[in-house]
């Protein structure tokens, strides 16, 4: 008896483009602290240039100036957290850019609003840290760009 041959199916090898390292995404928490960071920040610089050159303000400049020294120490302090706690690499900081600019943004809208007397509007712009939350920011990542889908 004879034996069919079958041809064999040759398998082609897939190739692995996956990155060594792939993108893990920050979580929330080194993105709040991040943001409170810049938050400090901000509002330090503010201050204390307001007390060098506004010679109207109200508050002394000496109180002014170690309230604005206290914030940029804790802001400071915060950025070191935030980084020790940040799953990004150490060379790859576009991750930080987006918390970042929330928290200049809460500061200086911070800053404003309590060199003009709105005390109680003062917490508001904390009101901003929900941006930094997973879905939303995904949903505002696909916002920002239309042709891209953004997945993870």
């Amino acid at each position: 008896m004879q034996q069919i041959q079958r041809p064999r199916t040759i398998q082609k090898r897939r190739r692995n483009n996956a990155p060594v390292r792939p993108y893990r995404h920050a979580s929330t928490g080194s993105d709040v602290v991040l943001a409170l960071a810049f938050c400090a920040l901000t509002m330090g610089i503010v201050f204390l240039s307001v007390s060098f050159f506004d010679h109207s303000a109200r508050a002394e400049a000496e109180l002014a100036r170690l309230f604005a020294l206290s914030l940029v120490l804790t802001g400071l302090f915060l950025l070191a957290i935030s980084f020790g706690l940040s799953p990004a690499s150490r060379t790859d900081l576009a991750p930080c850019v987006y918390p970042a600019l929330v928290g200049v943004v809460i500061g200086g809208l911070d800053a404003i609003l309590f060199l003009a007397p709105v005390i109680l509007a003062i917490p508001l712009p904390f009101l901003l840290l929900i941006v930094l939350i997973d879905p939303i920011r995904r949903r505002l990542e696909r916002m920002a760009t239309p042709g891209r889908r953004v997945t993870g």
